[in-house]
């Protein structure tokens, strides 16, 4: 039975990280490239990045994303009815962004952070 579970557990993140790696992105790009004024390298690699960070939020946990990803994070989530569509398929709920307040960080947050994004770069080298 247990093995059973861990299978059933290891499927699901196959079919996650299939879908992460291969659902449209396309439209969040060109928003960068149209809207911020990214160029179009820039925009396509940190949509690679972007699906990156997805896929180690689903099998490690919520972690911060680098400051590109992130502001790539936010513009898919304008696109409200799509992110939450690709946040079911992913993650199975809808997946927040929570950011810190900037008023309340404290030097133990900062160092929390700076941890969590280590980690967080760790594990985009290993995966």
């Amino acid at each position: 039975m247990e093995q059973l579970e861990i299978e059933n557990d290891k499927s699901e993140l196959e079919k996650a990280k299939e879908y992460i790696y291969s659902f449209d992105l396309s439209y969040v790009s060109d928003r960068l490239i149209n809207t911020c004024g990214w160029r179009k390298i820039d925009a396509l690699q940190t949509e690679k990045y972007y699906r990156n960070f997805l896929f180690l939020n689903r099998k490690y946990g919520t972690m911060p994303p680098p400051e590109d990803v992130d502001q790539f994070f936010h513009e898919h989530i304008l696109f409200t009815e799509r992110y939450f569509a690709d946040t079911q398929v992913i993650f199975q709920k809808y997946f927040h962004h929570r950011p810190m307040d900037p008023k309340k960080i404290s030097s133990s947050d900062n160092a929390s952070m700076n941890e969590q994004y280590n980690r967080f770069q760790e594990l985009h080298k290993k995966e």
